[in-house]
């Protein structure tokens, strides 16, 4: 971009907030029709901003999409992906529009051999077969700006035994690609093999690397780990491991000095072994591992001490628990936690003591930011509300395995911690009425979610919005055990509440059918909305309702068919 006619057209913080607004809204529905009506603002916002906020991708798969994508300009700023399998193969081939090559951002290989390929200069993300003529296929790819290179793994005849090594043109695209992602699986033949996964060491920028479902040699691994320097997430998934144990890996991640992310997926960890890993892994910022081992005993001089981790989420035999309880006395920096209260319905060796997890957070996770808990019965929450202390605590989750309950003690709760901007309540059906209670009685609260609950009164959903708008700027119910009945009284409401409330930005109710016997533009409930969308679409991110074709195009031309919280 020309630095001095962009400043001589719009701010540089206006430009920045633009670019911000329009990012987070590339995949809604309607987004390109939107994007391109902006090009009569003025010529210079469509030479400037438009290009560079266009950026949603195009999925072609078949002959139909094909056909519709590839007239597109290039000037217009539209990415595709690619995907070659037998219903694009014919009409690729007949394609000569080689400036639509530019365009495609994603190369997805699913034919069974190789065919005669354009070059795909500006490709960004290739996923391919290693089999007989991937290298045939690698060889007629010619770009500088490939990143990622996802590589689904395949029997080459009746060998299990792949040697990287031998695909010569998979490493031509070695000082480019940052992300690489390897996948084997089961076989009738069983799992195969890669014998010189340290080959990978090839590859100078690589910060990502997922490895998942095949046989690997420990020392290799290790190898290649011990070298990749800039390597800042690694997972390994239902690895096979030979030559060595899987502990000697644990023993080896520490070398990864830029390591910031680890995903751990493996039946025969030994708990010591991955905390020695954590206390010596200094950058490492977020953990996962799911393991089937039994949880060894941790020695009083093996306690977590890392204090540069921030993201936790471990379940050895289903216990996540007790991997939180291994902190030392010193604080940690854990912004996220989760706890499952629900262990011993499985195994009665995990029932844990509920104020002993409570002062462990306490004494330990202090700083956390969001904590994630589930419970058996409601009841539980009581020991919390009594008894934590979270200061920095913003978004709370509560998963409850039980049958509906009047009420349940989460108002308390919020009460106690009333730093709490977000609340998501999933599990049990909840009662409405008690939804009500809880924005009348926390109005600090900012994003209310919850899965279920037993059915919805709109008029009175309404007035609670509007007479107690506190802080609430998401409104989120995923379903209603029973439906409402008049779609006009649902469509009214909605929008008493978008014109009324100053704060709203996202609303999802089930809707109730519409009956479809008089013509949407008749009901006043619709001509209402009209009005609110037309006077506050632009405070809205997401409206979700569904079962009216009408309202969904009214949706889609306002950007606001977003669907989640």
């Amino acid at each position: 971009m020309n630095k001095s006619k962009q400043e001589e057209v719009f701010p540089r913080y206006v430009i920045i907030n633009i670019l911000k607004h329009f990012y987070y809204k590339k995949n809604y529905k309607g987004y390109g029709k939107f994007i391109n009506s902006l090009s009569l603002v003025c010529k210079e916002w469509n030479e400037i901003v438009v290009p560079l906020i266009k950026t949603n991708i195009y999925t072609i798969y078949d002959h139909t999409t094909y056909t519709k994508y590839s007239l597109a300009k290039n000037d217009k700023g539209f990415r595709f992906r690619l995907i070659l399998n037998d219903s694009s193969e014919e009409v690729y081939l007949k394609d000569i529009n080689a400036s639509f090559d530019s365009m495609i951002d994603t190369l997805q290989y699913s034919l069974p051999h190789p065919i005669k390929l354009r070059s795909f200069p500006s490709l960004r993300e290739l996923q391919l077969k290693l089999d007989i003529g991937c290298n045939e296929i690698l060889n007629q790819i010619k770009c500088t700006s490939l990143s990622t290179m996802i590589l689904e793994l395949t029997h080459i005849g009746k060998a299990s035994n792949i040697e990287l090594g031998k695909i010569t043109n998979l490493f031509k695209f070695s000082t480019t690609v940052k992300e690489l992602d390897i996948i084997g699986g089961i076989t009738p033949s069983g799992m195969i093999s890669i014998v010189d996964i340290d080959s990978l060491t090839r590859f100078t920028s690589l910060e990502t690397l997922h490895l998942d479902g095949f046989k690997i040699n420990v020392n290799l691994l290790n190898i290649l780990l011990t070298r990749t320097k800039t390597l800042k997430t690694l997972s390994l998934r239902s690895l096979e491991y030979y030559g060595g144990a899987f502990s000697e890996i644990l023993e080896c991640i520490p070398n990864c000095e830029s390591l910031q992310s680890l995903i751990l997926v493996e039946f025969t960890m030994n708990l010591d072994m991955l905390v020695k890993c954590v206390n010596s892994t200094k950058s490492l910022k977020s953990l996962k591992v799911t393991t089937n081992t039994t949880v060894s005993s941790v020695s009083p001089f093996k306690w977590i001490d890392n204090l540069s981790l921030e993201h936790v989420d471990v379940n050895c035999c289903g216990d996540t628990n007790g991997f939180l309880q291994l902190w030392n006395l010193n604080e940690s920096k854990l912004k996220s936690v989760r706890y499952d209260l629900c262990s011993h319905l499985y195994d009665n060796s995990k029932a844990y003591n509920v104020h002993e997890l409570i002062s462990t957070v306490n004494r330990c996770h202090s700083t956390i930011k969001k904590l994630y808990i589930q419970l058996h019965h409601p009841e539980q929450l009581i020991k919390f509300y009594e008894n934590l202390r979270l200061p920095n605590l913003k978004t709370l989750e509560v998963k409850i395995l039980d049958e509906p309950y009047v009420a349940i003690p989460i108002i308390p709760l919020l009460k106690s911690l009333p730093t709490i901007k977000t609340i998501k309540i999933y599990g049990m059906i909840m009662n409405f009425t008690y939804i009500l209670d809880l924005m009348k009685s926390c109005q600090t609260i900012e994003k209310v979610h919850v899965e279920k609950v037993n059915s919805v009164d709109m008029n009175k959903l309404c007035k609670v919005l509007i007479k107690y708008p506190g802080s609430i700027r998401y409104f989120s119910i995923s379903g209603v055990k029973s439906e409402m009945k008049s779609f006009n009284t649902y469509i009214e409401e909605i929008s008493k509440i978008i014109l009324n409330n100053q704060n709203i930005q996202y609303i999802r109710i089930p809707s109730p059918s519409w009956s479809k016997k008089d013509p949407i533009e008749k009901l006043s409930g619709f001509v209402l909305f009209l009005k609110a969308l037309e006077m506050k679409s632009a405070n809205l991110n997401g409206v979700v309702i569904s079962g009216c074709a009408e309202i969904s195009k009214l949706l889609e031309k306002h950007l606001l068919t977003k669907f989640w919280v």
